[in-house]
């Protein structure tokens, strides 16, 4: 787990609280929309941030129960380090 993101700081394995612009519908702007988890993948276009995970025995358990959010880069306006990855 040693992949960066350069433009904002993010580790694989990282935990942080992201700010980001969502669409919205019957608003008059876009919407600011905050998550805190662990990133679990990032590309040149995305990041995929885990908020919910659990701890079992089974690792498909683990893979099934975990939910994740996916970013769209260029809408993320805030990163906020909560703790580096765990080794």
């Amino acid at each position: 787990m040693t992949a960066t993101s350069s433009r904002h700081k993010l580790k694989l394995g990282g935990l942080y609280r992201i700010d980001f612009l969502d669409h919205s519908v019957g608003f008059k702007s876009t919407v600011m929309c905050k998550v805190v988890g662990w990133v679990m993948h990032m590309d040149k276009t995305e990041v995929n941030v885990a908020y919910w995970r659990t701890e079992c025995a089974d690792p498909i358990d683990e893979e099934h129960n975990r939910e994740c959010v996916n970013i769209v880069r260029s809408a993320i306006r805030r990163v906020r380090k909560i703790r580096d990855p765990q080794r």
